[in-house]
């Protein structure tokens, strides 16, 4: 498995309106890997409170495409995964994965981006 240091840490950038409906927007940055976990076993993302999934799947290469629709639409090369392939443009190696970011991230009624709480009586998945 490779051993890719991360370039840089990945973030998310957002300009959001207020909840309470004021005219006054937020642009803000979070940092995902504060949002995201890595399962080992399963080689996927997952929502985890500073669980450093970016880091620990070693993923880079990430895109966020908001659009219509729903699913997936956050994915980034990893890899941390039991069979990387060669990236296209690219001399490294990993695995496309894809993670629906919306189940981990939203926005405060202040219009700031921030990490979903797990929900009351729920266990994170592990990662192994």
């Amino acid at each position: 498995m490779s051993q890719r240091k991360l370039k840089h840490t990945p973030h998310l950038r957002a300009t959001c309106k207020r909840k309470d409906g004021l005219a006054t927007e937020k642009t803000t940055l979070l940092e995902l890997n504060l949002c995201l976990g890595w399962n080992k076993k399963t080689e996927t993302l997952y929502r985890q409170m500073n669980g450093q999934g970016l880091a620990r799947g070693a993923c880079w290469g990430c895109r966020y495409q908001a659009l219509g629709g729903s699913g997936p639409r956050f994915g980034c090369y990893c890899a941390e995964v039991s069979n990387p392939v060669e990236v296209p443009g690219s001399d490294e190696e990993g695995a496309w994965v894809q993670f629906d970011l919306d189940s981990a991230v939203d926005v405060s009624n202040n219009g700031r981006l921030k990490c979903r709480t797990p929900q009351v009586g729920t266990k994170n998945k592990a990662a192994l």
